[in-house]
């Protein structure tokens, strides 16, 4: 075993601010719709990240093959996943979609093997195993928590499926970009920016009308703003950096904790209090955070 890096820790960092984010986005989608949220998000992410990388001089760290991968990322991780997953929280509800969506974990494990040639070891497979059966432990229903209707639920689940592939697809796709030294914000603005071109489509062709929600109030806009600044503005960016030091898989599974991190969340802003068996979902995930840690 070795011990872990810094890098491992941005990776759970990721793992915070996209509990904290989705949370906010949850109340975003409530009050404005998904693909608005969704255009918002994208949007606000693309300039965040490309104000920074033109004021510290970040272009120059890419080159042809890194756009290309990481066009094929944001293509993959936010054009397809980032609405799926959006949607998948406005059916489910946050725990439940953040759940489904950290199946993104085995799958990045599966195609890094696959197509970067990441052997992980026992341990960090063993971890993984014990990270997913804590998080369904923590977030499934179970007496005395509310159902969701049959069509909403598979819906909910096959948009949160849809949103764990183009995750996986989109992390693995970035790791060789990463690796060659891209500057973690000029990747982020390339990835978003790639993003926001079919929004744009739609604002010209009239698509996007189908999709807009009015609002007496600002605070949709306010929390989905305050969604993308913690969420893609400093959590993805900690992706980023973790992707260019450390394995996709074990990156991922770490960043797939946020639905443990999220309960304190929801009690504090909810005032819903785990239950017992929430929290012992919770320390079985973190056993296995520690074991992928470790490795």
């Amino acid at each position: 075993m070795t011990p872990p890096t810094a890098y491992e820790f941005f990776a759970l960092g990721t793992a915070t601010t996209s509990a904290l984010s989705g949370m906010l986005m949850t109340e975003a989608c409530a009050g404005a719709g998904v693909m608005t949220v969704t255009r918002w998000n994208v949007t606000c992410t693309f300039l965040m990240h490309a104000a920074v990388a033109s004021l510290i001089g970040a272009w120059a760290s890419l080159n042809i093959q890194s756009i290309g991968l990481l066009t094929l990322s944001g293509l993959l991780a936010i054009t397809i996943a980032a609405p799926a997953y959006y949607g998948s929280m406005a059916l489910l509800g946050a725990r439940p979609a953040v759940l489904v969506f950290s199946l993104n974990a085995p799958l990045t494990y599966l195609v890094g093997i696959l197509l970067l040639g990441e052997r992980p070891s026992l341990v960090a497979l063993a971890g993984l195993v014990l990270v997913l059966a804590g998080i369904a432990v923590a977030t499934l229903p179970g007496p005395g928590r509310p159902g969701i209707a049959h069509s909403r639920l598979w819906l909910g689940v096959g948009l949160g499926l849809l949103a764990a592939l183009g995750q996986a697809g989109g992390t693995v796709a970035a790791r060789p970009a990463m690796l060659a030294g891209s500057d973690p914000f000029a990747a982020m603005a390339v990835r978003f920016g790639i993003a926001v071109l079919p929004l744009v489509l739609m604002q010209m062709t009239g698509l996007a009308r189908h999709f807009r929600t009015t609002s007496t109030t600002p605070m949709p806009f306010l929390y989905a703003l305050l969604g993308s600044l913690i969420g893609n503005g400093i959590g993805m960016t900690l992706l980023m950096v973790a992707l260019a030091h450390a394995q996709a898989g074990e990156v991922a599974t770490l960043a797939a904790t946020s639905p443990i991190l999220i309960l304190p969340m929801v009690w504090v802003r909810q005032r819903q209090v785990p239950g017992l068996v929430a929290w012992l979902g919770a320390l079985v995930a973190c056993g296995g955070t520690a074991l992928v840690l470790a490795r």
